[in-house]
């Protein structure tokens, strides 16, 4: 999935992702642990503490978490006795588990400020979608009746999102496979709305897009 997307408040206690490398097969692949990078752990731990003032007893208890999570999933990345189903599913488990077990440290307090960043992101992002699809509406020309199949095709894609960030029998993976699918299929609806002289302009606006950010460079 490309994103992309979106670092944010909703993300601060989302499971860190231990990537695996797979063999394709009936039985167990075999699991490597991909170390993230550094900047990246240090500056998303950095973030959370900023944002939501943890004390230094919830920061020692977040740390422990945090290496007892990575151990369990070390182990069973190592594990090549199990089938890829049991593998996922032992993975969501520890993935909910960590989920769970982070959430649990914070204050009354701190969930609220969580919950009203997250309120800010969503009506930030509306702002945004409404200003995008206004300028579409301009560039291509779209028509009203355009608009209000983008409209119903955008809340869509949303509610379905949402089932998949929200179902916690899925580990990470699958819920980027099945992101990577959702994207794919909400693009392919997209342009099926338009016109071909629309997908026609549309692709040339993005071409020139990305001349123009690749001359800068």
């Amino acid at each position: 999935m490309k994103k992309i997307m979106i670092a944010a408040f909703s993300m601060l206690f989302m499971v860190g992702m231990a990537s695996a490398q797979q063999v394709a097969g009936n039985h167990a692949p075999q699991h490597k642990v991909q170390k993230h990078h550094k900047w990246h752990k240090h500056h998303r731990k950095g973030k959370m503490g900023h944002h939501l003032a943890l004390n230094e007893d919830q920061k020692k208890q977040a740390k422990t978490i945090g290496e007892n999570y990575h151990k369990q999933v070390a182990a069973l990345q190592k594990n090549d006795n199990i089938t890829m189903g049991e593998y996922r599913k032992q993975m969501a488990a520890l993935q909910n588990d960590r989920k769970t077990k982070m959430q649990g440290l914070l204050t009354t307090e701190q969930k609220a400020k969580i919950a009203e960043g997250k309120q800010k992101m969503q009506e930030n992002a509306q702002v945004r979608n409404a200003a995008r699809l206004e300028r579409m509406k301009i560039n291509l020309g779209l028509k009203d009746d355009q608009i209000a199949k983008i409209k119903k095709q955008q809340d869509a894609f949303k509610n379905k999102a949402k089932a998949i960030r929200d179902n916690d029998a899925l580990s990470q993976e699958q819920k980027r496979t099945q992101m990577q699918a959702l994207a794919k299929e909400h693009k392919d609806s997209f342009r099926n709305i338009l016109t071909k002289e629309q997908q026609e302009k549309m692709d040339s606006k993005r071409k020139d897009f990305r001349d123009n950010k690749a001359d800068v460079k």
